[in-house]
């Protein structure tokens, strides 16, 4: 008998043993997932703070370029070119900005429409008949605007680029010369240059 309380001492033993290991395996894991838990809740909360302070830098920025942009708009009128910039930009965004051929000759039907006195002047081609028989292009521009010699003239450099579908890309530079007397846009002058 003796023998056999030895062989349960012993057996109780290892099995408060392994009791005890498994607990500290526990704790420690425990441990190591709050650290880790604790360590994302901070992550978290400095990726908000800079989030937060992200979204308010964005917030000055653009109450800024507000400003800026009223400025801008309140010299072009004292200038006089304001009502210039903003007919040449419709004038620009349906001769330049079209994706099909379709797009394209819509774009001048437009343009026919809204300024007829051009289409007269026949100084810009908005006939809308120069279109190819293969896809059409991707076209979109770029300009960059001076004050012309008359008030409310402007001088422009405008850069068209055309994207094919074969990837290949083209551009032409024009150099156009507006005018808005009398709530008309007149391009006195607009020639390609192309690359």
């Amino acid at each position: 008998m003796p023998n056999n309380q030895t062989n349960n001492d012993v057996y109780e033993e290892a099995k408060q043993l392994r009791r005890n290991v498994v607990t500290a395996i526990l704790v420690v894991a425990v441990i190591i997932a709050a650290v880790f838990a604790y360590n994302q809740y901070n992550k978290a909360k400095d990726n908000q703070e800079r989030l937060d302070n992200r979204m308010a830098e964005i917030k000055k920025i653009d109450a800024e370029n507000k400003k800026v942009e009223k400025a801008n708009i309140k010299l072009q009128k004292e200038v006089g070119t304001y009502d210039t910039l903003q007919a040449t930009k419709d004038f620009y965004n349906h001769f330049f900005n079209w994706s099909s051929w379709s797009q394209y000759r819509d774009n001048m039907k437009q343009l026919q429409l809204t300024y007829p006195n051009i289409d007269d002047d026949k100084v810009v081609d908005i006939s809308g008949d120069t279109i190819g028989a293969s896809v059409s292009p991707t076209s979109s521009y770029e300009r960059e605007t001076f004050v012309g010699e008359d008030k409310g003239q402007t001088g422009e450099f405008v850069t068209q680029s055309k994207v094919y579908d074969d990837g290949s890309k083209s551009s032409a530079t024009w150099y156009i010369v507006s005018d808005y007397k009398d709530g008309k846009l007149d391009i006195e002058s607009m020639k390609a240059y192309r690359e």
